[in-house]
């Protein structure tokens, strides 16, 4: 993922795709994804802007600028009356970095799942068994 100043260019086909109201699928989440393909899982609010680097596998969170944080509530308002935009987000510092857990290969939770197990307890006569009478 590139380091450094990044340049978010929010262009009509991004705005075209998009959905209010939605900060999975909104214009800018769209922007991010065409800027970086490491960059997976985008959620865009008038207050953060948070998404995961493939390569790293952390969640970084960043402060949306003012400026973007008004075209999202624009956007949301009346979509038909905004258009394309750019920003720069400094992705060499972000507010927060969460290391994301990784699955368990499935043989790993098998194991595990074998141990948490009852072992199981063989059918058989029940103790206070007696045969039926049978005439003879």
């Amino acid at each position: 993922m590139a380091s450094g100043k990044a340049r978010i260019r929010v262009n009509s086909k991004n705005i075209q795709w998009a959905l209010t109201q939605s900060s999975s699928h909104c214009a800018i989440a769209q922007a991010l994804i065409d800027l970086d393909d490491s960059i997976i899982f985008p959620r865009v609010t008038q207050e953060e802007i948070r998404f995961t680097d493939r390569q790293t596998g952390e969640r970084k969170v960043y402060k949306t600028p003012a400026r973007v944080a008004k075209w999202i509530d624009e956007w949301d308002r009346n979509p038909e009356g905004v258009s394309p935009m750019s920003f720069d987000l400094d992705l060499s510092h972000p507010d927060v970095v969460r290391p994301i857990r990784r699955a368990q290969p499935s043989e790993r939770i098998a194991e595990s799942q074998r141990k948490k197990r009852k072992p199981v307890v063989q059918a058989g006569p029940p103790r206070n068994f007696r045969p039926l009478r049978t005439e003879e």
